[in-house]
């Protein structure tokens, strides 16, 4: 998907879901591997992700969420064709 509508879709999620912005949490992974690692339900929590046209345009995403103040890893180091970016509301039970 388009770097600027993949951001714009995630945003107007947020917006919908209610929060602030730093409530929310947002990487970069190859596929939906990311609700272990964080703790996740698919059923229960809110998330939204979606693909990047390349594993360039992700990273671009990325720092358009960040700038806007949805947290996000300290550091990213990307491996092969990791372009799904994904954000979820953070909650007592998700890490981070």
């Amino acid at each position: 998907m388009d770097k600027q509508r993949l951001l714009k879709g995630i945003l107007k999620y947020i917006d919908c879901c209610g929060g602030l912005y730093n409530s929310w949490f947002a990487g970069i992974s190859r596929d939906k591997e990311f609700f272990q690692v964080h703790g996740l339900s698919e059923a229960e929590d809110l998330w939204i992700g979606g693909c990047a046209t390349s594993p360039e345009g992700a990273v671009q995403v990325l720092d358009g969420l960040r700038r806007m103040g949805v947290r996000g890893p300290d550091s990213l180091a990307l491996s092969g064709e990791q372009r799904f970016v994904y954000v979820y509301r953070k909650t007592s039970k998700t890490c981070p």
